[in-house]
């Protein structure tokens, strides 16, 4: 799973996707997570449907992307939904914390047993196999008017 370590690291985003009992799917971003032990965690920050979803319906998706790169990966699994104060949620607690920086109070942690992952790609790599990686990062940068300030990608 070392390319899942990589995506975690650097996507500030992700997106998770719970189905509703009438089936009704719903997406909501998410911006504090990690791994744990091959496991995605992610803090509960202000998601109730999201957690009435998976305890209806543990069957969850997220999707990682890096939108500079315009590449990511796309989780399936399952779900659970544990109190940030469990005693089995100590380490998940911790990692998720030090992201947050005091910031943002949890109460739950969504914790992703990991079934399968696919990398996905922008259709741009497909209709534009000839573009490189540092072409395709200034594109993208260009497009969302952003500056990188990455000194790997300078």
């Amino acid at each position: 799973m070392g390319f899942l370590d990589e995506y975690v690291s650097r996507c500030v985003l992700c997106w998770l996707a719970t189905v509703d009992e009438a089936g009704r799917p719903s997406v909501s971003p998410k911006e504090v997570f990690d791994l744990v032990d091959n496991r995605l965690v992610i803090a509960n920050i202000a998601s109730p449907r999201s957690s009435a979803n998976i305890k209806m319906n543990p069957s969850v998706c997220v999707s990682l992307l890096d939108i500079f790169e315009q590449k990511g990966v796309r989780i399936s699994g399952r779900a659970t939904v544990l109190s940030s104060t469990a005693p089995e949620a100590k380490e998940m607690r911790t990692k998720l914390e030090a992201k947050t920086l005091g910031r943002f109070p949890f109460s739950e942690i969504f914790l992703v047993e990991v079934d399968d992952i696919q990398l996905y790609m922008a259709p741009s790599w497909y209709l534009f196999p000839e573009m490189n990686p540092q072409s395709r990062r200034a594109a993208a940068l260009d497009a969302y008017g952003v500056q990188d300030h990455n000194p790997e990608h300078t």
